[in-house]
């Protein structure tokens, strides 16, 4: 099921969050994700409590046994998970459609998250026929421009970082920040 999560890739966007994390927030005290079964990402914070969730039960009968001691992991959808933790790294890398984009307005709105990260492929061409819905120009714009204003606007969090790269397919991992004030 994780193709890829092994990749050099994938590592060294991995790598790149976890020091945007560190320079930014420095080290949290709680931080929520979705784990692959190999705990790459949650081993870089030995230190923290994480709670990681695995939706999918065969999955999570095989991570269960290679998840680190300061993981709790739990097998729910994480968008049933109470948003609770100062960081969130939502790695869905699934298409967005329009279900997934509301799950995700919904939960930030209860969020009091300081950092969400939301990695998603970023072959959204099947959202094409709803991009006026968005009133996006073109998938690209949708991407690039509406997708985090309209997070922004909805949730409060601001676009502070935007990587793209390929592992088997194109994926965008928009990392989220917010602002203290609000």
């Amino acid at each position: 099921m994780f193709i890829h999560t092994d990749s050099s890739v994938k590592e060294k966007h991995r790598e790149k969050l976890k020091n945007y994390i560190l320079d930014n927030v420095g080290i949290p005290e709680s931080m929520l994700t979705l784990s692959a079964d190999n705990f790459l990402f949650e081993s870089k914070f030995p230190e923290v409590q994480i709670t990681s969730c695995e939706f999918d039960k065969q999955t999570y009968r095989n991570a269960i046994k290679n998840k680190p001691n300061n993981v709790n992991l739990i097998n729910k959808d994480i968008f049933y998970e109470k948003p609770s933790y100062e960081v969130i790294w939502l790695d869905l890398c699934i298409n967005l459609s329009v279900k997934t984009i509301n799950q995700l307005i919904s939960y930030l709105q209860e969020s009091k998250a300081s950092l969400v990260s939301i990695t998603v492929q970023a072959q959204r061409e099947h959202l094409s026929k709803h991009l006026h819905i968005y009133k996006a120009d073109s998938i690209e714009d949708f991407r690039v421009n509406v997708f985090p204003r309209l997070i922004y606007a909805m949730t409060g969090y601001k676009l502070v970082k935007l990587d793209r790269y390929r592992t088997h397919i194109n994926m965008s991992m928009y990392t989220f920040k917010k602002p203290t004030n609000l």
